[in-house]
């Protein structure tokens, strides 16, 4: 969010709305430096917000930055239309916790026709991998976990379903990849709809003899 606020991409300009705001309105602060009119942040927090005001009102912005407590979907502004709406919505695997459809309806009540979000477009890809070091390790760990009195309890039942839970990971090595990578989605916030139920059917082809032992999505 702070690049959204001094990058290139778009000079902040007019009026911003921020949902969330992040680093107790140091975003905030920064499209004001930056040249923002007003900034509207809104958090749902009661506590989060009153410290932010706290922050903002020592730095001599209060002129500047309105923090608003509360839903930013459900709250009120003292305009009709901001001119950039800034949100951190990407959530893990670019969907999950996210909050894109926040964001969406913000968009359609309160950004101005030719207003901008930041960020504004994301792909998902997603490609097969050997993950074959992480699932050793995690065998290992769960063949010897005990947990409770005595000698403990055996855990390795528990194994099949830890490896295949979802995890946010990274890959150390290139030769890690072992298909091709496809994208799953794109999107473009301006001209998303409301509606964020997706079909993203998709084929990978294997670049090389190897098991593939998990999928990788990134963003």
């Amino acid at each position: 969010m702070v690049h959204a606020c001094t990058g290139s991409h778009a000079k902040p300009r007019g009026r911003f709305l921020m949902a969330p705001p992040c680093l107790l309105d140091l975003c905030a602060a920064i499209a004001v430096q930056a040249g923002a009119k007003h900034v509207y942040a809104v958090d749902a927090s009661p506590g989060a917000a009153d410290l932010a005001r706290k922050v903002i009102s020592a730095n001599g912005l209060a002129s500047k930055v309105t923090v608003v407590t509360g839903r930013a979907e459900l709250v009120d502004l003292p305009v009709k239309r901001v001119d950039v709406i800034v949100c951190d919505w990407m959530g893990s695997m670019l969907l999950h916790d996210g909050l894109l459809s926040t964001l969406l309806r913000l968009r359609d009540r309160w950004l101005a026709p030719d207003g901008v979000i930041m960020p504004d477009a994301a792909q998902l890809h997603v490609v097969g991998i050997d993950d074959r070091q992480y699932l050793a390790e995690q065998s290992k760990v769960w063949a010897s976990k005990r947990l409770g009195p005595g000698d403990g309890f055996d855990y390795k039942a528990a194994l099949n379903a830890v490896i295949k839970h979802p995890r946010v990971d990274s890959i150390s090595r290139k030769a890690q990849l072992v298909t091709n990578t496809q994208q799953l989605l794109s999107l473009d916030l301006y001209d998303q709809s409301q509606d964020l139920a997706f079909k993203c059917p998709f084929t990978l082809t294997a670049q090389r003899s190897e098991r593939i032992s998990g999928l990788l999505t990134y963003f």
